[in-house]
């Protein structure tokens, strides 16, 4: 799999540079429920961290004890805090391509990162 190209596309803005090293975890989460609990895996909103500049992308999926936060109430920042969630998949490698888009439609406004990842050995 070693230099091979992927393609991420995730519902997120994670705006890597080309060129920088990432790391991409894909995550599985189990959400307590009221007659068992739920597992998620939302592929689409994995953690981006840019291994060069440290920076790390994510929604509040990874990081929030299953509810939602709003902009005016951000979730703590703790640096080398591991996330909630078991990690399924961990891909590593380098960017070669990055677009960030914004889409529209009707009163809906959603965000779209499209990433191609050399995979490191």
């Amino acid at each position: 799999m070693a230099g091979q190209i992927v393609e991420v596309v995730v519902v997120l803005v994670a705006p890597v540079p080309v060129g920088h090293r990432v790391e991409v975890c894909f995550l599985r989460r189990r959400l307590p429920g009221l007659l068992s609990d739920r597992v998620l895996e939302a592929d689409h909103q994995p953690i981006i961290t840019d291994l060069d500049s440290g920076v790390i992308y994510a929604s509040e999926l990874a990081w929030a004890d299953g509810e939602a936060k709003r902009p005016d109430q951000p979730l703590p920042l703790r640096v080398g805090a591991v996330p909630p969630a078991e990690v399924k998949q961990r891909l590593v490698g380098r960017v070669r391509a990055c677009r960030v888009l914004t889409l529209r439609s009707f009163r809906d406004v959603d965000v779209q990162t499209h990433l191609q990842i050399e995979v490191e050995a």
